[in-house]
């Protein structure tokens, strides 16, 4: 384990997605920078609980291309969407915590 986190902490290999949820728990907090825009929430939701974006999408009832593109920042969700997809963003760390 520790050469694997020197190995991310150098930038020699990227974390995997998969190995997120276990890297939280193995130091008891997330490490990631907070999100500033919708699309790093999405980014850093999924990260936090191992997802690809099909299966983020998939948690979220909605379509994988729609969030592909919310996550790129390419377009936001429409007023109340974009409150309720954070609704649903919330409890699904909540269940996560």
């Amino acid at each position: 384990m520790r050469d694997a986190v020197a190995k991310w902490e150098m930038g020699l290999r990227k974390l995997d997605r998969r190995n997120m949820p276990n890297v939280i728990r193995f130091l008891g907090y997330d490490p990631q920078p907070p999100a500033k825009t919708f699309g790093e929430l999405i980014g850093r939701t999924r990260r936090t609980l191992g997802l690809n974006q099909p299966g983020i999408a998939k948690a979220l009832g909605v379509p994988t291309q729609s969030l592909r593109m919310w996550e790129r920042g390419r377009y936001l969700p429409k007023g109340e969407r974009q409150r309720l997809l954070e609704a649903r963003i919330a409890a699904l760390m909540a269940v996560h915590a």
